[in-house]
Order: C-alpha cells, then sequence, then structure tokens
C-alpha cells in the first residue's frame, strides 16, 4: 500500500480538527481545494493547506477578510494576538508525522486566534500581519 500523500493526511487528520470552527464559530465547510481545505462564513475564511516548492515542502493555515480583501499567516496572527513566539506555528513539513504535529499545532493556535478575530479588532489584526511574517 502506498503512502498517503501530505495532502491526503491533512485531508483525513486535518478535517477533524478543524471541526471547531463550524462547532464553536459558526463557519461552513469543509470545502477541500486541490492542497487542502477551507472553512468560511461571510466575514472570515479560513485556508489550511500543504503545499510543496522548489523541493520543499509546507504547511500553511491564512485567515482572509473577504469584505476587505486582506489575508494574513496564522503564525503572525498568533504572534500578534500575544499568544506566544511564531515557532509555535510551525510552517515545515516532509514526512506524514510532521504533517500530523504541524495539524495539531495550527488547530491549537487558531483555537484562541479565533477568540480575536470574532471580535472588533479582526481587521486591525488582519492588517498588522498582511504579508509579513511577523506583525508591523
Amino acid at each position: 500500500m502506498p503512502k498517503p500523500t501530505p495532502v491526503q493526511v491533512l485531508r483525513d487528520e486535518g478535517l477533524p480538527a478543524f471541526a471547531f470552527l463550524v462547532e464553536r464559530h459558526d463557519f461552513l465547510g469543509p470545502e477541500l481545494v486541490e492542497d487542502g481545505f477551507l472553512f468560511h462564513r461571510p466575514d472570515l475564511r479560513v485556508s489550511v493547506t500543504s503545499w510543496t516548492w522548489n523541493g520543499e515542502r509546507g504547511f500553511t493555515t491564512r485567515v482572509s477578510l473577504p469584505d476587505v480583501v486582506m489575508s494574513a499567516d496564522l503564525g503572525c496572527l498568533y504572534v500578534a494576538c500575544g499568544l506566544g513566539p511564531l515557532q509555535a506555528v510551525g510552517g515545515s513539513t516532509g514526512t506524514a508525522h510532521v504533517v500530523r504535529k504541524r495539524i495539531a499545532e495550527h488547530a491549537a493556535a487558531l483555537r484562541p486566534v479565533m477568540r480575536r478575530l470574532d471580535g472588533p479588532e479582526r481587521v486591525e489584526l488582519v492588517r498588522r500581519c498582511r504579508g509579513r511574517l511577523l506583525p508591523d
């Protein structure tokens, strides 16, 4: 039996890990996309993807604001919220084991970030992290 691809591992194990978006934050989804999945509601979109570029593999969770066309990386948002260091939301992958580790890290980081994104500071947080690894 062939090894599962990073995207297969992400879908199989990531969907249950991120189900709290539907259960607690009124998101719709998941919607499967080529490199992962996304959840959405009118004011927010969360995409979780596994990527390969130039021989490297990675894992990204992005939060988008459709109404103002801005998005931010979860790691930056985590730092901007004062929740911990960027290293707590790792991005490199390789093996299925590391993809599983990233799923757990990103789901754990997104939970407290969502409490802030559900509030009035949503646009300001995403603006601070738009196109950055660390907040301005």
